[in-house]
């Protein structure tokens, strides 16, 4: 197969890679193999470990306000 200049990456892209790499040597990613695994929090593997989940990490005041509305 012959790949298109177009296609190929460039340094930026390339650096990126490589420091994606690193970081993955570095801070290889956790592996539960008899976890059961849904869909949102629960399913990543930083929840519990460095995350306290989406509610708690990400939303903000104004989401806090409305869950009632949202689940309800």
């Amino acid at each position: 197969m012959v790949e298109s200049a177009d296609l190929r990456p460039d340094a930026e892209e390339t650096a990126a890679r490589e420091a994606m790499e690193g970081l993955l040597a570095k801070h290889p990613p956790l592996e539960i193999l008899d976890l059961i695994r849904g869909e949102g929090c629960v399913s990543c593997e930083a929840y519990g470990e460095g995350c306290e989940g989406m509610e708690r990490e990400w939303w903000t005041e104004l989401e806090w306000e409305d869950v009632l509305h949202r689940i309800g």
